[in-house]
């Protein structure tokens, strides 16, 4: 037996025995509980349910870390994106696919997966520190025009395309979206077709570091993607303003008032992500030591001063990244060598929690109009892309992979589409139309990363490794 057939044995095996103690622990939970419920007295300071949660949450927070870092290895042993293995450690554990699919209790709770979430807020920041610091104004200035171009057809495209099959193909397959009036039909079918233009910045990013990849198609892909979003988050907002109008139960004040809070979360956001981005950099120069735990706090204070102020946390860190990287590329070196440093947990936790909040569910009801939702948006992806990189003119040997790193979605596809059920209220179509979009980024979120590393291999911008 080989080396690298050992080592993946000994994962499989060290992952095996990690989820059967898991399995053993909740077990035994109820025995702990009734135990920590008799030993608590009044001095206590907290509650038996508030250290039930403490510890569950410890436990589950450890379990995550540990086993999606395992299968990812183990997903790397065979070829495929680590991401895919935390996102599939995530299905396996979290509480949609054991329960419902076996009836077996899931080594994850629903309560530990919200607690999980909460830490959500710190990954998005510090990738997205990340992704505004690999983005540089040297770039944009030589490739704004190129980007423009390819990202106007390839929006354009793909809007067009998906919004024509949902009206056609996808809102008649469900009864609940069936008998809907015409203006409410074709309100729906934009949004999913904007929905289908959302890719994931997290993911491109954790892509271009596990591969180590570099090339004008890493380059280009990831500015792209997060023009993208800037664009993205405009049309998302004037396509929400006119949901009282499409459906009739409004007057057009709330469409102003929700067109000024879009105009205040954009230009707010990039505000204050440069004011964000300056103020770390001063206080980062003061600190000689322990730069790891500023930066946690930074992500942090990133995340709920943006809730707060009503700001986009992954807008207001990639300016902030921006910022630094640009106005300070050498002096901001020390502090991205250390956010890089912290990503391998920060990528464990993210994506094996979206991976456990995955409905299963929804995918088992309805993964016939979602893969065909699946299937339209790859191919107008495919045709988008590859038109916008001719027209802009792009390198010839990026020209037919650059679509590949436009395929993932995650947690800004996910964000918009619960948004829109938000805004949308408790209309008896939402719960099917969400279930419906949840089903169709959760195929994307595991399929995308796939594609993406296939492209980046064909592009010849992986680096092939030494034997």
């Amino acid at each position: 037996m080989s080396s690298d057939s050992r080592r993946l044995l000994a994962i499989a095996g060290i992952l095996v025995l990690l989820v059967s103690l898991v399995f053993v622990a909740n077990g035994f939970e109820p025995t702990l509980a009734a135990n920590m419920d008799g030993a608590v007295t009044a001095n206590d300071s907290a509650s038996p349910d508030q250290e039930r949660a403490i510890n569950g949450f410890t436990l589950a927070l450890g379990f995550v870390m540990l086993g999606a870092w395992l299968l990812g290895e183990l997903a790397a042993r065979i070829g495929l994106p680590r991401v895919v293995g935390y996102l599939s450690f995530g299905v396996l554990a979290g509480p949609g696919l054991l329960p419902t699919a076996f009836g077996l209790p899931a080594p994850i709770s629903g309560g530990e997966l919200d607690l999980l979430k909460q830490l959500d807020a710190l990954a998005i920041s510090l990738i997205a520190l990340v992704a505004g610091g690999e983005i540089k104004v040297s770039f944009l200035r030589g490739m704004l025009g190129r980007i423009a171009t390819l990202l106007g057809l390839q929006i354009g495209i793909i809007l067009v395309g998906v919004a024509l099959v949902a009206f056609l193909l996808v809102l008649p397959s469900i009864p609940s979206l069936r008998e809907l009036p015409l203006s409410a039909s074709i309100h729906l079918a934009l949004a999913m077709g904007l929905l289908c233009v959302a890719n994931s910045p997290a993911i491109v990013i954790a892509m271009i570091n596990e591969t180590g990849a570099r090339g004008p198609m890493c380059d280009t892909a990831l500015a792209a993607t997060v023009c993208k979003d800037l664009v993205l988050v405009i049309l998302i907002s004037i396509l929400l303003a006119f949901v009282p109008i499409a459906f009739a139960t409004e007057t057009e004040t709330g469409n102003m008032a929700l067109a000024g809070e879009a105009a205040w979360h954009l230009i707010g956001s990039i505000g204050f992500g440069m004011f964000v981005g300056v103020a770390m950099h001063y206080a980062a120069l003061r600190i000689e030591r322990q730069i790891d735990v500023f930066i946690v706090l930074c992500g942090f204070a990133i995340a709920f001063a943006s809730n707060a102020l009503h700001f986009a946390p992954l807008l207001v860190a990639l300016v902030a990244g921006f910022t630094q990287a640009n106005i300070w590329p050498d002096r901001s070196e020390r502090m991205f060598h250390s956010i890089e440093k912290l990503l391998l947990p920060v990528y464990c936790i993210f994506f094996a929690t979206a991976g456990a909040g995955i409905p299963i569910d929804a995918v088992i009801q309805l993964w016939p109009v979602a893969l065909l939702l699946v299937a339209t948006r790859l191919l107008l992806v495919w045709a988008g892309t590859t038109s916008g990189a001719k027209f802009a003119r792009l390198d010839v040997g990026v020209r037919p992979w650059i679509w590949t790193a436009f395929t993932p979605q995650a947690g800004v596809a996910i964000a918009l589409a619960l948004e829109l059920a938000n805004i949308l209220g408790d209309r008896p179509f939402v719960s099917d139309l969400t279930a419906l979009l949840l089903a169709a980024i959760a195929i994307n979120e595991v399929l995308g990363p796939l594609l993406m590393k296939w492209g980046l291999q064909r592009a010849g911008e992986v680096p092939v490794p030494a034997r």
